[in-house]
């Protein structure tokens, strides 16, 4: 609209200049020229212009639709997480037979002198502790096998090669090696941590936060994750009270534990992180954990 209005100008200056008749035909042809190169170069930018703007909306689309998509995935992602979380459950206590302890035989034997050894050792050791009662040793080595005790299992009942011990805190280095292959496994990673793994644990999820922090698997393998020991300030009579409970679950052990958590980082020797790490290995691989131990 613009370009016809400079076109009608200009023809009616001219005129009005005076043209002669055999000047304005040519004057008014160059100007038409113009007007007329101008209005496709117009037209064009318009088209350049309506192709930039076709180009961004289309690459809009594209990019919302890339986006969309990946908040999609990443929601069905969280979605499946959270319903595989929501689908574990605590498992109900599993009662063991107490096993069997008998002395084990069908192996050769060291030579006389190596077992004199074996023994003489095993008695400086214990005779060197101040506080002591009995203690049972083995030695197992290319298919020789030596097994030798000193003192007392009980009050005048001497220790025997098969009197049942406690494994005690033993017992971490099976729980280790089951943590670890759980991971190799693809179950969890070192990284996860406690709020994640046992999200849905009834027993987890009613401790105290301020007490037992959320900490990483690997910050409890390491004993780096803050947590307090047991309260052993009542010499154990609360420890016995808690697991002889008819209706105990392992996570009322960690109840034990009163003192506040502190920083992650430095190491401190901590029953509770295995009793922590003991409740993720039963709660992710949903099997009780004497099962998993056995196999």
């Amino acid at each position: 609209m613009k370009t016809s209005n400079v076109c009608a100008a200009m023809i009616g200056v001219l005129l009005a200049l005076g043209c002669s008749s055999g000047d304005a035909p040519n004057v008014t042809d160059s100007v038409i020229q113009q007007v007329a190169s101008s209005s496709a170069t117009e037209t064009a930018t318009q088209q350049t212009a309506s192709a930039s703007a076709t180009a961004k909306a289309t690459q809009q689309t594209v990019s919302s639709a890339t986006a969309t998509a990946t908040q999609q995935s990443l929601s069905s992602s969280a979605t499946a997480i959270a319903t595989q979380q929501e689908s574990k459950q605590m498992l109900s206590i599993t009662k063991v037979s107490a096993p069997v302890f008998t002395l084990t035989k069908g192996f050769d034997k060291f030579s006389a002198q190596e077992e004199s050894s074996f023994t003489s050792v095993l008695s400086q050791y214990f005779y060197s502790v101040e506080t002591r009662m009995g203690i049972s040793a083995a030695i197992f080595s290319g298919g020789k096998l030596w097994s030798g005790t000193e003192g007392f299992a009980s009050k005048n009942v001497p220790m025997q090669p098969d009197t049942p011990i406690s494994v005690m805190s033993s017992s971490k280095t099976f729980l280790s090696a089951l943590i670890l292959k759980q991971i190799d496994d693809g179950l969890y990673n070192l990284d996860d941590r406690l709020s994640e793994l046992l999200s849905g644990h009834q027993g987890y999820e009613r401790l105290n936060t301020k007490i037992i922090s959320d900490a990483t698997v690997e910050e409890l393998l390491l004993m780096t994750a803050g947590h307090a020991d047991k309260d052993t300030s009542s010499g154990g009579s609360q420890l016995n009270y808690v697991v002889a409970k008819p209706n105990w679950v392992p996570s009322d052990t960690i109840t034990l534990t009163v003192s506040p958590a502190r920083p992650p980082g430095s190491y401190e020797y901590s029953n509770t992180s295995s009793y922590l790490l003991g409740l993720i290995a039963q709660y992710q691989s949903q099997t009780d954990l004497n099962t998993l131990y056995q196999s």
